[in-house]
């Protein structure tokens, strides 16, 4: 068997988190970092010396965890292995896909370095990458066709149910999406190409720390299940009006406002001490900044209409200890190789 690659694209969600999940159009940059799986598949003939090829050896680069062996039956049955393992996504995949092809033994390989920065997690979308690059790669291996709904549903179930899919599609598809959820009843979500407004120039800026978007969207879920509450609302129409052509300056300050006013209502934690020095110092400088997806840590972006008033705020960040993560649209979604 040939040795199987893949690799997809981490993302920033530009405005429309939290919205999200209440049915409102929201868009999300894929980024040029990636995640990169590599199957490879042992023989009993290529086995080290002195050493049992029976097995899969699941290793990781960037995420910090000790190398994991699984026999086939482990990987095809039983309990999953656990979250920090760098086996555990892999399972998910394979009960998803089913295991009656696979081979006794292989060594699988998942690269996030450019997910972060230092030791510390960016909060970039690299789970969802991840769980794209070992879906795609087990389908090659296996010669399944790949599906986005299938492994939309599989990080669905990673995620306990939660996250709306905008991480997915990012990583499925690649560049500016417009993604809104499926409505209840139906199957799919939209998800079409979109563009940012003329002149607008962005940043983005690391806050130092990383966030646990899992914990955000379990507040929030206990937030929303005692009813929508007017901040959400309100946040669900300003996400969809910055998709309007005309206006997008004010229409974005307004939508800033709108998430600072959900975060107080359902006591999130999005602006976290970091954003929150952010956000002031993006006011001094007439620029528009907010977190970027759950909050709390992770980074932030900052709107300007020009780059004159960008490069000011960018600068001022950096001397308060902030720096500046460099991010460009990754164009393209997924990447198979052989």
């Amino acid at each position: 068997m040939n040795v199987v690659t893949a690799r997809a694209p981490g993302k920033v969600v530009l405005w429309g988190e939290y919205a999200v999940l209440a049915g409102a159009p929201a868009m999300v940059m894929a980024v040029d970092r990636y995640a990169a799986c590599t199957i490879e598949p042992v023989l009993e003939h290529d086995a080290t010396p002195g050493a049992q090829a029976s097995g899969w050896v699941f290793t990781s680069l960037g995420f910090r965890s000790a190398p994991a062996c699984l026999t086939l039956e482990a990987l095809c049955s039983g309990s999953p292995p656990p979250v920090d393992s760098p086996a555990f996504t892999a399972w998910h995949v394979v009960h998803a896909l089913g295991s009656e092809t696979l081979p006794e033994s292989a060594r699988v390989q998942v690269d996030t370095r450019g997910f972060y920065q230092g030791d510390e997690k960016l909060g970039i979308g690299s789970s969802a990458a991840v769980c794209v690059a070992l879906y795609l790669a087990f389908c090659s291996l296996t010669g399944r066709t790949p599906a986005f709904d299938t492994v939309a549903a599989i990080h669905h179930g990673l995620q306990g149910n939660r996250g709306s899919g905008i991480d997915i599609a990012a990583a499925w598809y690649g560049g500016l999406l417009r993604f809104q959820r499926a409505p209840t009843g139906s199957p799919d979500p939209s998800i079409t190409r979109s563009s940012l407004p003329v002149g607008m120039a962005s940043a983005f800026i690391w806050t130092g720390h990383a966030s646990s978007t899992t914990r955000h969207l379990a507040r929030f879920a206990e937030w929303q299940a005692h009813g929508r509450v007017a901040e959400l609302d309100a946040l669900v129409e300003a996400s969809a009006a910055l998709f309007e052509p005309t206006d997008w300056w004010d229409r974005l300050a307004h939508y800033a406002l709108c998430l600072k006013s959900l975060d107080r209502a359902a006591d999130l934690g999005i602006y976290g001490l970091a954003h929150a020095e952010l956000d002031r110092l993006a006011a001094r400088a007439g620029v528009v900044y907010k977190p970027c997806g759950a909050g709390g840590g992770d980074i932030g972006a900052v709107f300007a209409p020009d780059a004159t008033a960008l490069a000011a705020f960018v600068e001022n960040a950096r001397l308060k200890g902030f720096a500046r993560i460099m991010l460009e649209t990754a164009s393209d979604g997924f990447q198979l190789g052989r």
